[in-house]
């Protein structure tokens, strides 16, 4: 949620900031054409009674505006956001059709953190879609790590049932500090392929940039 930020305690708390929905849209679409590229940012939307964390997704050249509603809420979310209907992947027109699937933070996790490790909910959902991108969408939280490449090495290890097939994905991590909580940045881009996952690019745990991979 680029422009809102994310800790939020209650829907009384979030409610302040559901009208920049409409500026966020508004900025991907500038963006997407502007420098004619897809766009994915964050936001808080509302339908009708419920509150949703989702993302939207934006290309240069469809008018269309997709929106994915994140689909395991994790602990934060859970004091204003309602759970999305399930995962999504879709043909983007933009990338000579080829199949995104999008994510949010916990989505790459047990649901809830209870269900068995091996589930691979999300991973499992991707590699029956048969996806080619994912574009991860993240706020995750800082925790100490034993070296750089950690919070990379979770990634993929949540990722396993993708290692056989030939996947892009990108994660744009948050950092920084928002009300005393910290953000782990590590924003990569990885590929999966031939049984193995390959670290392309990657930030460190307090640097916001752009990272440009030929995959």
């Amino acid at each position: 949620m680029a422009f809102t930020g994310y800790m939020f305690e209650s829907q009384q708390d979030i409610s302040s900031v559901l009208s920049k929905e409409a500026d966020t849209v508004a900025w991907g679409k500038g963006i997407s054409q502007r420098l004619n590229c897809c766009v994915q940012v964050g936001l808080p939307r509302k339908i009708g009674e419920n509150l949703y964390n989702s993302i939207c997704f934006v290309q240069p050249d469809v008018g269309t505006v997709v929106f994915y509603d994140k689909h395991f809420l994790y602990e934060q979310d859970e004091y204003w956001a309602t759970e999305g209907k399930g995962f999504k992947s879709m043909p983007i027109q933009s990338l000579e059709q080829k199949r995104v699937g999008f994510g949010i933070c916990m989505d790459v996790n047990p649901k809830k953190f209870e269900a068995p490790w091996d589930a691979y909910e999300f991973a499992n959902f991707m590699a029956s879609e048969n996806a080619q991108l994912l574009s991860l969408s993240m706020a995750w939280l800082y925790s100490p790590r034993q070296d750089e490449y950690a919070l990379a090495r979770y990634w993929v290890s949540r990722l396993q049932p993708l290692t056989g097939k030939c996947v892009i994905v990108a994660v744009a991590n948050r950092c920084g500090v928002e009300k005393g909580t910290k953000f782990a940045g590590n924003s990569c881009i990885m590929k999966f392929e031939n049984g193995t996952a390959n670290l392309l690019d990657i930030l460190d745990e307090t640097s916001e940039g752009l990272l440009i991979c030929d995959c």
